[in-house]
Order: structure tokens, then sequence, then C-alpha cells
């Protein structure tokens, strides 16, 4: 009966042991901070932690700035490591407080900001193997003849009313 009770409390610690590293490295991975940069270095920026939504948008700012759809995330916390001066910003229309930033020097897109708050990164340009899948396509009413990849994920011709809430706010994402 000794051994039993032995072996027993053993497979119990074991099974915490576990289930703890499990949930450690679960919120190890979700903290996890990526980087990315413009083509000639001038910006650096990092994001921590996955995006609160991860998206292929098709509307018409997004196909002019990129030439097709462009994954982007939305995330709680950007920094900005280097080069906030070296960026220009561009509202398309004025007043929305979507503002687009790009580097003066070799014009890649930086990041966006909506409404003062709202981060959104290009998930494309970030580094490290773990690469955020979008889970969902928008505006893909504004896409013309352009054929959508991953078709299997869901599509929407708006910004999905379901995916804008968060923590903090809801955003109005036709902006984005």
């Amino acid at each position: 009966n000794r051994n039993f009770l032995c072996d027993s409390r053993r497979t119990r610690t074991r099974q915490r042991k576990r289930k703890r590293r499990k949930k450690e490295e679960e919120h190890a991975k979700k903290m996890t901070t990526r980087q990315w940069s413009c083509m000639c270095g001038s910006f650096k920026g990092e994001v921590t932690g996955d995006p609160t939504l991860a998206v292929w948008c098709h509307c018409e700012q997004c196909r002019k700035q990129c030439g097709g759809a462009m994954q982007l995330g939305i995330f709680e916390k950007l920094n900005v490591i280097k080069g906030e001066d070296n960026l220009i910003n561009y509202e398309h229309t004025a007043g929305s407080g979507t503002i687009r930033k790009s580097c003066k020097t070799c014009g890649s897109f930086c990041y966006k900001v909506i409404g003062g708050s709202t981060m959104v990164a290009p998930l494309g340009a970030l580094s490290g193997d773990d690469a955020t899948k979008p889970t969902c396509h928008i505006f893909v009413a504004d896409k013309g003849n352009q054929a959508v990849m991953f078709d299997d994920l869901p599509q929407h011709d708006a910004f999905p009313q379901e995916a804008i809430r968060t923590s903090s706010s809801i955003y109005d994402i036709r902006t984005l």
C-alpha cells in the first residue's frame, strides 16, 4: 500500500509540474517580442505577444500601398525602437484618425495608428519563426478582380463587428 501511495503522489506531482510547465510555455509564447524594420534599417519597431486580431486586408489603400492584400495585426502595444523622426505620416481621409507611417528614406510601410491608440503592424515583416497567420479577410468587396489566397478563411466585405471588441474599446475599423 505504501508503494502505491508514493507512486500515486509522484504521478500527481509530475502531472502538476507538466501542467505548470505547459502554462508557462503558453504564457511565454504569448509574450514573445518580435521586431521588424524598414528596408533601409532607419526604422525599427517591436511588438510583444500575439495580435488582438490578424487579418488579410483588401481595402484600396492597402492594395495601393503594397500591390495586393496586406497582412495586418492589431497589437495592444507597439514600441518604436528607432526612426520615429524618419517617418512620414499619411492620413488618406482627413479627420479619420487613421495615420499610415512610412519611412522617408526607403518608403517602406512601417505601421499604422487608428484613433490615436490602436496600433497596427505589418505581420509579414515581423521577425521570428513563429509567424502569426491571419484569421480572416476584410474588405473583400474592394479587391476587384484580384484572386483571394487562402480562400478557406472567412471573408468579409467590411470589418466583422464581432471581431472589433477589445478590452479597451470598440474600433471603427472602416478606416483600417
